[in-house]
């Protein structure tokens, strides 16, 4: 969605640096008869216009902050502003949803235009819409600073169901026009088969995070463990070439161990969401958003040799030992997860077993990637399949 960031440094909120998983939306509004954003946000980016007050929100001492902001801007155009990063933990709510909920303002005016107020509520529709995606958020989460007093985590205030009442709408109808909006949108799919976990994910709503924390959390939900990884005391670091928001995290150039230098089977996925099969140690700056090494196991639809292929590449056959592991392919709009168990001992035997029970999905590339004690898969927020040790893993595919 069009939005605009004026992130408000100079409020004490923003400088306290504390930082929240996201679990919910509490949607506000102002409460003042001042549908102007630069009364609220600055500096004056040449479209918010000047505050000559000097009482906006980017200074010491202002005992609230929010993440975002809708209103007008100088030319009364109807703009939505990020005002903190959507993780950050805003000053909104008064009690506990400060430390669960992304917040926003909406500028109030004197709640008697109508055609200001469809234009507000449409743009808070898709913001909702945005944040839901990006956090795998429900509708049901979204909730207005009034419901969240009724539910005692808010202190006691009105808006914005004051407002949507003059117009014969409540917050279930807000719901339910952001969970219309999230209907047209593609949503991963989960099923088990023949002992196979399989989850097929959209290009669009497929994510590598950081994590370097235990596989087992209730923090997050639908993901799974993903890449190789070293482990050190309380911390870990990537294996082979890693890409995390166009960020790389991580090439065999310039690792260490068994892999170092080795040219690496890796699945990229560039900028325009266009996926690629790579075989290199080396990633190409500011052209991927996400890539990530595995072993190969099927390469042209066929199984692959351990000892042509693989070994020479740098891997020892411990990561084929008889477990659970996670494995990765895809085809030109989807990334499909699955996870599998291995009983055969020897490397070539594993890969095979593994060709012999994937190759029915018609899929030209699979890599293997971590498994045994980082192996996790969770769906909706439960572990469906899970080793029992809860190792620290370095980074988790999330989907929505």
């Amino acid at each position: 969605m069009e939005m605009s960031k004026c992130f408000l440094t100079e409020n004490d909120c923003y400088k306290q640096q504390r930082y929240i998983t996201p679990k919910g939306i509490m949607v506000h509004s102002t409460g003042a008869n001042n549908p102007n954003l630069r009364r609220y946000v600055q500096p004056n980016d040449g479209v918010l216009g000047d505050n000559p007050n000097n009482n906006d929100w980017n200074r010491p001492n202002v005992k609230k902050c929010v993440h975002a902001m809708i209103g007008k801007d100088k030319n009364n155009e109807v703009q939505v502003y990020q005002t903190l990063p959507w993780n950050m933990r805003g000053w909104h709510a008064g009690a506990n949803a400060n430390n669960t909920h992304i917040s926003f303002e909406v500028c109030e005016d004197n709640l008697k235009d109508k055609e200001y107020f469809n234009t507000v509520y449409q743009k808070a529709i898709k913001l909702c819409v945005y944040l839901c995606k990006l956090y795998n958020l429900s509708t049901d989460n979204i909730i207005d600073h009034s419901e969240g007093y009724k539910k005692g985590i808010a202190t006691n205030h009105s808006d914005i169901s004051h407002w949507l009442k003059k117009y014969n709408l409540t917050m279930s109808d807000f719901r339910d026009a952001v969970k219309s909006e999230l209907g047209d949108v593609k949503m991963f799919s989960y099923k088990k088969e023949s002992g196979v976990h399989f989850i097929k994910i959209p290009i669009g709503n497929f994510k590598i995070v950081e994590w370097n924390k235990v596989k087992k959390t209730t923090a997050i939900k639908n993901y799974c463990n993903a890449g190789f990884f070293a482990s050190g005391k309380n911390t870990t670091e990537p294996m082979g070439n890693l890409i995390i928001d166009g960020v790389v995290k991580s090439e065999t150039i310039n690792s260490y161990g068994n892999l170092a230098g080795k040219k690496l089977h890796t699945i990229a996925i560039t900028k325009d969401n266009a996926i690629v099969l790579l075989e290199c140690n080396q990633m190409l700056r500011d052209t991927y958003k996400y890539a990530i090494s595995g072993l190969p196991v099927t390469l042209d639809g066929q199984d692959v040799s351990w000892s042509k292929v693989c070994k020479p590449q740098g891997w020892t056959g411990g990561e084929l030992r008889p477990t659970k592991h996670i494995c990765m392919g895809y085809d030109s709009e989807n990334i499909y997860i699955f996870g599998i168990t291995t009983t055969n001992k020897t490397p070539g035997g594993a890969i095979t077993q593994i060709w012999k029970k994937l190759k029915g999905y018609g899929l030209s590339n699979i890599l293997l990637l971590d498994g045994g004690g980082s192996y996790v898969i969770d769906i909706n927020g439960k572990n469906v399949d899970v080793t029992s040790e809860n190792r620290r893993v370095n980074n988790l595919i999330t989907y929505c």
